[in-house]
């Protein structure tokens, strides 16, 4: 399905087994005067808890490449009535440029809507600078209630910038650089680059996520070797890729909660580059029809150098983590 200009478009639902959690995939593409969305959209009703979470984006320029002062999306969940299933949101992303050119962008973001009785997020806001890059630490205690377990870290607010104003880009990156999940307690350290090649120039990032815990029952883990972290995709390229991750749950499923956790841009020492557009897409969250417990999510990741072209660029390494958890 296509996205409609302007206003957030139902993707795929999903439902737990128990009924007790739904999740709701929308995309929302920005029109030609791109600002923030503030607005409604109708999901399922009767649920005491919802939240929202970034699932993937693009940022992208309309005239040129630029050099860049900031890069930044943000979903919010002003209120929710669960006798109507009225969900009023926030969706606002911005890619700014050396020449204030406008820009457009298209976010796709996931609304679970569960109980308390069988998920916990715990809410974490933080913001750091520094020269070239900086990172946030936090030790959440209790974050995994008895009887759940850890799921992932979902992101609800991704935003780095310049404090020097606009730069060619060496690094783009917000990303877990560590991770440990106990019994009960989270503790982590997120890091952010925002940077030439100099490496000189102070910049900034912003950060708001979610640490999700769900019972047993509920919601299984991944099976990432990694875990808990789950990378979806790593490497050095000069074009666009574009691939269909598949994930085979130990049992069978009704759905999977897939969002951002983290993502890195890179180019070699020394280098940096103008930018027309930043992607980091999800596409499509299914079962595949002939399982029960396969999922298949489809992705892409760019860095743009010549504007207009969507599939050739400077070769860059990426690096994007997730949150998957499959919905029982």
């Amino acid at each position: 399905m296509a996205p409609v200009i302007g206003r957030p478009v139902r993707r795929r639902t999903f439902r737990s087994s128990s009924k007790k959690t739904v999740i709701v995939y929308f995309t929302y593409r920005s029109g030609s005067t791109p600002g923030p969305f503030r607005g409604f959209v109708r999901v399922p009703r009767g649920y005491p808890d919802a939240n929202v979470f970034i699932c993937g984006l693009t940022l992208a320029a309309r005239q040129q490449v630029d050099k860049l002062t900031r890069a930044s999306v943000t979903v919010n969940k002003y209120r929710y009535d669960p006798t109507n299933g009225q969900l009023e949101v926030g969706v606002n992303a911005v890619l700014a440029s050396a020449s204030g050119q406008a820009n457009w962008h298209e976010v796709t973001f996931a609304v679970v809507l569960t109980d308390t009785s069988v998920a916990q997020f715990t809410h974490i806001n933080g913001s750091c600078g520094g020269v070239g890059q900086c990172s946030i630490a936090r030790n959440l205690a209790g974050a995994i209630p008895p009887g759940m377990h850890y799921i992932g870290l979902g992101t609800r607010s991704w935003e780095l910038g310049s404090n020097d104003g606009p730069i060619p880009l060496n690094a783009l990156s917000g990303h877990i650089d560590a991770l440990t999940v106990g019994p009960t307690d989270v503790t982590l350290d997120y890091a952010g680059a925002f940077r030439n090649a100099a490496q000189r120039n102070r910049m900034y990032l912003e950060w708001a996520a979610s640490v999700i815990a769900f019972t047993h029952s509920e919601m299984a883990q991944n099976t990432s070797p990694i875990f808990p972290q789950y990378t979806t995709g790593i490497g050095t390229v000069t074009t666009r890729q574009a691939w269909t991750n598949n994930d085979v749950a130990p049992t069978p499923i009704k759905g999977a909660l897939s969002a951002l956790e983290g993502m890195t841009y890179l180019y070699a020492t020394g280098q940096e580059h103008e930018l027309w557009i930043v992607e980091a897409s999800l596409g499509n969250v299914r079962i595949q029809p002939s399982t029960t417990n396969n999922v298949q999510t489809d992705w892409g990741i760019f860095l743009g150098t010549t504007f207009g072209d969507r599939q050739n660029g400077l070769q860059y390494d990426y690096q994007e983590s997730r949150v998957l958890g499959f919905l029982l």
